[in-house]
């Protein structure tokens, strides 16, 4: 059975709140935003399963664009594809990826050696966003493979 916002989930499976930092998340989805979806979900069937494939489809996508850009120093460019990624996340619950779309988006870094770790964290949150996804979701499982690592 699916979270829902009014039951309880899983230990583990969901958590934090747009305010806090993402090294403060234990968990890739935050349950009032997921448990919402979850409820919107029986209403509309299918309903979730789509938005699932869409955000893991677009993100894997996003988050290529944001190592791109930040590969070829296009700041404005990383701006872009952080504040797209930013958005895709809230609106599913990813709120650990969010925050670090939205710091990447406010303050790209220049050097490699602070840029390419906060690529690859966001990397990680999106592989246990997906797990989660896949856990809690019926087909949300997708032919995408999870993202390359193109650093130099």
């Amino acid at each position: 059975m699916l979270p829902s916002a009014a039951s309880p989930v899983r230990s583990g499976a969901l958590s934090g709140s747009p305010g806090e930092t993402p090294e403060t998340w234990a968990e890739p989805l935050d349950r009032r935003v997921f448990g919402a979806l979850v409820e919107l979900s029986a209403e509309v069937p299918g309903f979730l399963a789509e938005l699932s494939e869409e955000f893991q489809k677009g993100v894997g996508g996003q988050v290529a664009a944001l190592r791109d850009a930040f590969r070829d120093g296009n700041t404005q460019a990383l701006r872009f594809a952080a504040h797209s990624l930013r958005g895709c996340c809230g609106t599913i619950g990813a709120n650990g990826m969010a925050a670090l779309a939205r710091s990447l988006e406010h303050a790209p870094p220049a050097d490699p050696a602070t840029g390419w770790p906060l690529i690859q964290r966001l990397e990680a949150e999106y592989e246990a966003v997906r797990r989660t996804l896949e856990q809690y979701v019926p087909g949300a499982a997708t032919a995408d493979a999870p993202v390359e690592d193109t650093a130099a």
